[in-house]
């Protein structure tokens, strides 16, 4: 996949102006603690500029960082947002120099030219922000309207919450507010954050604490919304049948070169192809990351193709795509594709025709094969195919058994399932007792289709058995 000059250039104003808004949220926030609140300091001006609506406020600091993480997410309901607060500032500057323009000159005067002039300018920021922001809709892709409808639905109810709390507070102070009307109307502006948003009125000394808890409750309204409107879509990982067959096929016709392509077969990822079916990329989705498992499996010349559509389908859940565990030429290929490189380390091979115990570098591995003699250990290599059922079931409930937490660790190396069927070829090494009690295993799976290279996949023993050197 090529990614053209445009989209590089709609990537990062888009990852810009998620920036911008995060920073204007911390800044909403830390104005709420700061003194003389009711100055408007030099710079919320750059933010105002932008149309971003900021002020001392915890709910609208919030509401700002939710909306710059939809924009990292790439969601088009986040650049609503962000168009929306836009037009409002445009709208309120525009009316404000309407009225100037058309007002008496007695009144005129109450404005000075230079904020006039301040304004003007500002106008015309907020309006060149707008066509960028309208430049990137095509871009921003990921829509997700459930989410969205259950996000307002959270948004709403908070605020209520909110207001309705502010209003029964409010009632201890009945004379300070005056009244119902003027207390609804204060209740309603302090769970928006901004208790005096609806009133002419200052608000009153003595229930400051009230419009606090208010905005607080406002916040925690806001989180659980942007929770809901940001995480993850629910989807159920696992590779069906018909996929994995599918896969299994590449990696019979194009697997020799990769040494980790067996492991593309595990249950708990999912799998896209390529549209003719030639390459296929292995996931699973952490969080709002999709992980894709080492190399795309199949043809290389495919592979544009397969990791095009893998990326196309991020963007339209709005996940974050990585890759791990990559090789040289897979790693080329996903950098092609728009991703960074970052080594992590390489593959340890051990080559069986040059091993040898009689190494110095090798003095503890040879003290522990010694104690393990010592002790009457002995060792069996097998085809999983040659292991009978119930030893091979056995075999697979130590192995759950001594794994050292519930999740099967590896990932890109390692499978999900010892003593599947669908494994026969695999090798399996057994260590047993003087008594033959099985005290640890290997499992090996083959690593290129000639079978020229056996990849570890799974090694457990028992907590009691002596195998560490002292």
């Amino acid at each position: 996949m090529t990614v053209t000059r445009w989209e590089r250039s709609r990537d990062r104003v888009t990852t810009a102006l998620a920036l911008v808004t995060g920073c204007a949220g911390v800044w909403s926030i830390v104005w709420s603690f700061l003194p003389g609140q009711d100055e408007v300091p030099g710079l919320d001006i750059v933010f105002q500029a932008l149309g971003l609506m900021t002020g001392p406020s915890i709910f609208l600091g919030l509401l700002l960082i939710v909306i710059s993480g939809g924009l990292l997410r790439r969601m088009r309901a986040a650049l609503v947002l962000v168009l929306a607060m836009q037009v409002l500032s445009l709208a309120s500057d525009a009316f404000t120099l309407v009225l100037q323009a058309t007002a008496d000159p007695a009144d005129a005067a109450d404005l000075p030219e230079d904020l006039v002039r301040s304004m003007w300018l500002l106008a015309g920021c907020i309006l060149a922000a707008m066509v960028v922001t309208v430049w990137l809709w095509p871009y921003v892709r990921v829509r997700g309207v459930a989410r969205v409808r259950w996000a307002a639905f959270a948004l709403f109810g908070g605020l209520l919450s909110s207001a309705l709390l502010a209003l029964g507070l409010t009632s201890l102070w009945p004379g300070d507010l005056g009244d119902l009307g003027l207390r609804v109307k204060w209740s309603l502006g302090a769970a928006l954050g901004s208790p005096t948003a609806f009133t002419d009125s200052l608000t009153p000394a003595g229930i400051e604490g009230v419009a606090t808890l208010a905005d607080v409750v406002s916040a925690v309204a806001l989180v659980m919304a942007g929770f809901v409107l940001l995480r993850s879509p629910r989807i159920r990982p696992g590779i069906g049948a018909a996929d994995e067959l599918a896969v299994r096929r590449l990696l019979l016709s194009h697997g020799e070169a990769d040494s980790l392509g067996y492991f593309a077969t595990r249950r708990d990822q999912s799998v896209v192809l390529s549209s003719d079916g030639r390459a296929a990329i292995t996931y699973r989705v952490e969080v709002s990351v999709c992980v894709a498992s080492a190399d795309p499996v199949g043809d290389p010349a495919a592979w544009p193709e397969a990791i095009s559509t893998w990326l196309a389908l991020c963007a339209r859940h709005g996940w974050f795509p990585a890759a791990l565990s990559a090789s040289t030429a897979g790693a080329k290929a996903y950098v092609a594709a728009g991703l960074k490189a970052i080594a992590m380390g390489d593959e340890a091979v051990v080559r069986v025709d040059r091993f040898a115990l009689n190494s110095p570098r090798m003095q503890p591995v040879r003290r522990a094969v010694r104690r393990l003699e010592r002790s009457g250990a002995a060792t069996s290599f097998r085809r999983q195919s040659e292991i009978p059922v119930a030893e091979l079931d056995r075999l697979a409930a130590l192995a759950a058994a001594w794994r050292s937490n519930d999740t099967e660790r590896g990932f890109s190396m390692a499978l999900d399932r010892f003593g599947d069927p669908t494994d026969a070829r695999n090798v399996v090494v057994t260590a047993y007792d003087r008594s033959g009690n099985p005290i640890g295993l290997l499992s090996f799976v083959r690593g290129g289709a000639a079978g020229s290279r056996w990849i570890s996949c799974a090694g457990r023993r028992t907590p009691t058995t002596a195998s560490r050197s002292s």
